[in-house]
């Protein structure tokens, strides 16, 4: 019998049923949620690069936001979906089940979805961050999706839906075999759907635009869900009159929602009496930025080997840090003992690829083209070899760097069946410290030694999350599982990453002995450098990418062999400068020693997460740093303790004007670059 036959006039009989039908799948919505947001982000746990709650309360009162959140959501599909179901012949029956598929079902899948990429693209995955590089790295994403196991989550969402849409359908000749009536179950009036709407809508807003600092940790993972994007979507859209993509709601806030040409992110053209981004006035300084440096010039008499040691999220205490009693770098640390090490070495933003970027290139500008580390010692005659234990095609880093002019080069996309990540996406894509080093060994053991060489190596394992089957145990530390990296076990999550980087250091020590015996005792120099450090849980944070805070910022600079001046402090854009111009001084029959230089005047630019879009700039001194935060409109200096002082930027107007020009000419720069 089709529903058109048995539905009464009468409604509503079944609005106990709907009522259970409504909650029930908001309960399936905000359990599958939670579940995919704990696994993609960690936000229910280790809270990696992101905010994290753990408490039964905030727990709890999650719990019932996003319930709301999701009522509000099936009310909405509801609404759109019940006049399409009244024009074909179903049953009620038929009608309140599709009504509970569709309603949990679209949601599920949009998490689904939103889970594989984060699990594509990597536990680091940050859309600002992406979004740097261009499309390369969406399309490297893109293609992944169709590759090995991602598949299973299209084949998996299509039986699902096959398999539901057979069962409703077979309802129907159920219902008509055996004479089942179930008219009682019609689906409430659409007047009375988007009527029950307006008062989840409200809730909704209130969740979701509230400023309590409570409701704004629980707004990182509620403004992940699905049903958050309908609301917060026509709030922007009725408040965005200029069409901009900025109004009073978003963070920051619009100053100017008249004015499609000023926004907090707007470029600043100078001296054109305009502030743009309505900060700090018309830009009227135009800092340069060179997109890169002139040609190395003609080698020099001295040409040492040389070998670049590169770390991942290797935090600069650790070379001088012990753990019960024991060092956890030994080789580093005398390493550094008998060279010389930077205590004020900082990344401009601590996110691999740029930092990464900015080493290679001595530059904070990316040019189609340009040169980099790799062709200045080929211009030199050196014989240039690649290796890292990741995949070098992340964020299109092969033509950045220029790794295709290299005389050999490795990544770990050539041993992904060796890998230790659970994911052999391009962001994602690691190997051990012990492949890694057996296939420096064969490199090295297959190239001829006519020339002089530069050798660099990327050694990854001390990547969340912190440890993994090949790692050693070292310093007496019970393996760590990633469901045990949490906030309450901060001290065994350090201590599981510090044997890691103990291992890390085994690792560096086995590379620079396979380096000396390939040279034979030749002279040469040593550099050891990281992309960036690593938060944990100081100030609540877990991982990199969120803060300009030292843990996060501050790196290794260990030189050996390499002599003359460093000013500090130091950032990576520096090093391609600095190593052309000291590398070939003081060579003699002693390894030369560096001087770094403290520089009073001397500052490094540091942002989070981008250039384009960031939450806080800062200029580092080598006393002193000054931040400003675009979130929260505020101004801060930063002594070398770690004490913030607010001050009004009419205290210090010469240096916050210095801080907001250079990071307005940077953007300017980049923006006036991809233009060309």
């Amino acid at each position: 019998m089709t529903g058109s036959a048995e539905r009464p006039s009468r409604r509503g009989d079944g609005s106990l049923a709907w009522t259970l039908l409504i909650l029930g799948s908001a309960l399936v919505v905000t359990i599958g949620d939670i579940v995919l947001l704990r696994e993609a982000t960690g936000f229910l746990t280790s809270g990696y690069n992101t905010v994290s709650i753990g408490s039964a309360v905030e727990i709890g009162a999650y719990l019932g936001a996003s319930i709301t959140l999701d009522v509000a959501l099936v009310l909405v599909t509801w609404g759109m979906l019940l006049p399409l179901l009244a024009r074909l012949p179903l049953s009620a029956l038929q009608v309140f089940c599709l009504a509970g598929a569709v309603g949990m079902g679209l949601p599920l899948a949009f998490s689904a979805a939103r889970y594989n990429i984060y699990a594509i693209a990597g536990d680091m995955f940050n859309v600002a961050l992406v979004n740097r590089f261009g499309s390369p790295t969406w399309s490297s994403m893109a293609i992944e999706v169709f590759e090995e196991a991602q598949i299973a989550w299209l084949v998996g969402g299509i039986a699902i839906t096959a398999a539901l849409t057979w069962a409703i359908a077979s309802l129907g000749r159920i219902e008509r075999r055996l004479g089942i009536r179930t008219a009682s179950l019609a689906p409430p009036r659409v007047a009375t759907v988007w009527l029950a709407l307006l008062p989840g809508i409200a809730v909704s807003l209130l969740l979701l635009m509230g400023t309590s600092p409570t409701l704004s940790r629980l707004q990182t993972g509620l403004k992940r869900k699905p049903s958050s994007t309908l609301p917060m979507t026509i709030v922007h859209w009725l408040a965005d009159v200029d069409r901009d993509g900025y109004d009073l709601f978003t963070v920051p806030p619009d100053s100017d929602s008249w004015n499609a040409v000023i926004h907090p992110y707007a470029l600043d053209w100078p001296a054109n009496q305009i502030d743009e981004d309505g900060i700090g006035g018309d830009l009227t300084v135009l800092r340069v930025f060179p997109a890169h440096l002139p040609p190395a010039g003609p080698p020099p008499e001295a040409r040492p080997h040389l070998l670049v040691i590169y770390l991942e999220s290797f935090r600069a205490d650790l070379i001088h840090r012990d753990l019960d009693g024991r060092p956890i770098t030994p080789f580093l640390r005398r390493l550094a003992e008998e060279g010389a090490a930077s205590a004020h070495t900082f990344v401009h933003s601590p996110w691999t690829l740029g930092s990464r970027f900015e080493l290679f290139s001595g530059s904070l500008v990316t040019t189609p083209g340009q040169t980099s580390l790799i062709d200045d010692f080929k211009s030199w005659g050196y014989r240039v070899l690649h290796f890292s234990g990741q995949d070098e095609s992340y964020g299109d880093s092969e033509t950045l760097l220029g790794t295709a002019r290299a005389d050999r080069f490795y990544d770990a996309r050539q041993d992904k069946h060796l890998r230790t990540s659970r994911s052999t996406a391009p962001a994602s894509l690691q190997i051990s410290w012990k492949t890694l080093l057996a296939r420096v060994e064969e490199g090295l053991g297959e190239i001829e030694m006519d020339r002089p060489l530069f050798l660099y190596v990327n050694i990854v394992d001390t990547h969340f999350p912190y440890h993994h089957a090949e790692i050693d145990d070292l310093l007496g530390v019970p393996p760590l599982r990633r469901d045990e990296i949490r906030s309450h076990s901060a001290k065994r999550v350090v201590r599981a990453y510090e044997n890691t980087a103990a291992n890390v250091d085994h690792a560096a020590e086995r590379v620079v002995a396979e380096f000396r015996a390939r040279i034979g005792g030749e002279d040469h120099g040593i550099l050891v450098i990281s992309d960036h450090g690593e938060s944990f849980y100081e100030r609540g944070l877990l991982g990199h990418g969120q803060s300009i805070d030292p843990a996060e910022t501050r790196v290794p600079l260990i030189l050996w062999g390499i002599g003359g001046e460093w000013p500090e402090p130091i950032a990576p854009s520096d090093i391609r400068g600095l190593l052309r111009r000291n590398l070939p001084l003081g060579r003699g029959a002693t390894p030369p020693r560096p001087h770094f230089v403290p520089d009073p005047e001397r500052r490094v630019l540091q942002f989070v997460p981008g250039v384009e879009e960031p939450t806080v700039i800062a200029l580092r001194g080598h006393r002193y740093s000054w931040t400003y935060d675009f979130v929260e409109d505020r101004f801060e200096r930063i002594d070398s303790s770690g004490a913030r002082t607010v001050i009004d930027p009419a205290e210090e107007p010469e240096i916050f004007g210095e801080l907001v020009s250079s990071w307005e000419s940077l953007k300017l720069a980049r923006a006036q670059r991809r233009d060309r």
